[in-house]
């Protein structure tokens, strides 16, 4: 559950800044021409504003995607030391060492 929280910190900030700067960046006059329409801002929002951010929501996903998966550095600081709650890198990265052979002896 930290790490859950500190990510959602960490990449709030960023979500806001993209996805604000996107959508503001979106030309009025599609908005006004549906509020001419009789289309309220929430329509607005869910049938004009969201379909036209697509880019910015899938960018977003996978740069925030693309984080989480390699701060291994936050999860072990998070989670802490207890084998049994490592990331699946720590998991793999254990399974072979220097000590550990093919199954020759």
């Amino acid at each position: 559950m930290a790490v859950w929280l500190a990510h959602t910190g960490y990449g709030l900030p960023f979500a806001v800044y993209l996805l604000r700067n996107y959508i503001g960046g979106l030309p009025r006059e599609v908005f006004e021409s549906a509020a001419i329409d009789g289309a309220g801002p929430a329509t607005a929002f869910f049938r004009l504003a969201l379909p036209m951010s697509v880019p910015a929501i899938a960018s977003l996903v996978i740069f925030q995607f693309l984080w989480v998966w390699n701060d291994l550095l936050v999860a072990l600081v998070y989670i802490g030391p207890v084998p049994a709650n490592h990331p699946l890198s720590i998991l793999l990265a254990n399974l072979t060492t220097s000590f550990e052979g093919t199954g020759s002896s």
